[in-house]
């Protein structure tokens, strides 16, 4: 990096990060935010019900970062006053042994947690576009794709701080803590929630990609002129 003529990251979150670690990079590292990797077409379709009823959604893989054990409790927390609501959460198995379905059985919300492990294109966007939430308060989260396709989808999202997501504006996103109370306050604001000025996502790749290479040319210049 230190050699590079730019540097690309995909928050300000990872900029500080990198900025902090290496000195001397900060001037010539540039932000470009990811797009939704959700095609316009599949915006606009209507897919059946996968899960019935009301759902906060979680996707990613299972691992200790995603700071699922505080995301457990506080879905049991807010099941006391939301009859009928679920836990969903969709991925494959990390590293970190964790297990939810013990954790959930352990917190007596087995009946209403559900693992469903991996599954397809047309499942998932099924269970973005009916969830009420989609859930990720990560201890890190260098970006966190699942959190913007959910935004892409006008979806209501509750992300850590420590969440690339947490920088993009929208009445849509909720901040919270990492412990289980905070998380469980988000949740309940975004239950209770009727936004109107949602996040902008897009899903225009080629925009990224004309950024970039204006950047890359810009860093050339100057590098010449030096």
């Amino acid at each position: 990096m230190r050699i590079a003529n730019a540097v690309i990251t995909v928050s300000d979150f990872t900029k500080s990060e990198l900025s902090n670690e290496l000195k001397g990079i900060k001037e010539k590292t540039h932000t470009i935010p990811l797009q939704s990797f959700i095609s316009t077409k599949d915006m606009k379709a209507e897919y059946p019900r996968y899960i019935d009823g009301q759902y906060i959604l979680f996707v990613g893989t299972l691992e200790p970062r995603k700071n699922l054990d505080n995301l457990l409790k506080a879905f049991q927390r807010i099941s006391l006053t939301h009859q009928g609501l679920k836990l969903i959460t969709v991925g494959k198995d990390g590293w970190g042994n964790v297990k939810i379905s013990s954790q959930a059985k352990e917190l007596n919300i087995e009946d209403k947690v559900i693992v469903t492990g991996f599954v397809s294109d047309e499942e998932l966007l099924s269970l973005y576009q009916h969830c009420d939430i989609l859930a990720m308060p990560s201890i890190y989260e260098g970006f966190g794709l699942p959190a913007l396709e959910a935004l892409s989808l006008k979806k209501k999202v509750v992300v850590s701080k420590f969440n690339a997501i947490a920088e993009i504006t929208g009445d849509n996103v909720f901040i919270c803590e990492l412990h289980h109370e905070a998380i469980a306050r988000s949740i309940e604001e975004a239950l209770n929630a009727s936004p109107h000025q949602l996040a902008n996502v897009g899903n225009d790749w080629s925009n990224i990609a004309a950024r970039t290479f204006t950047i890359l040319d810009s860093e050339d210049s100057r590098v010449s002129l030096k």
